[in-house]
């Protein structure tokens, strides 16, 4: 099952994996598309700012339940399938949740820091 959802994140243009997935485990964080371009200014630590501000959306819902970690300096989420009745419509419907608060997290992110002239 973990397979499905590490796929699901590597075709997604705002996730990526941070590790490779090992065993249940997938760590991933949320980077947008303007920040996925290798000359954009965007700082890593923007980027773990944004990463928090986005775990905490996931993290006050009670339909998902993620740990985090920081990896390297990089600010991680980690997804585990633990239950061997998870079929892969929970991973699917756990990827929906996920891809939707990453979009919310990266309007309001963007629209926070329009002002600052820094994206």
């Amino acid at each position: 099952m973990n397979n499905i959802f590490a796929k699901l994140v590597e075709e997604s243009s705002e996730l990526e994996l941070v590790t490779k997935p090992c065993l249940a485990l997938s760590v991933f964080r949320l980077v947008p598309p303007a920040a996925a371009d290798e000359h954009s200014s965007l700082s890593p630590e923007a980027l773990n700012d944004l990463n928090r501000v986005y775990f905490g959306r996931l993290s006050a819902r009670h339909d998902i339940m993620l740990t985090q970690t920081v990896l390297n300096g990089i600010f991680c989420i980690r997804f585990a399938v633990g239950a061997i009745r998870t079929t892969e419509r929970h991973i699917q419907g756990a990827f929906d949740i996920l891809s939707k608060e990453a979009k919310i997290s990266v309007e309001n992110w963007e629209q926070s820091i329009k002002g600052t002239g820094t994206l």
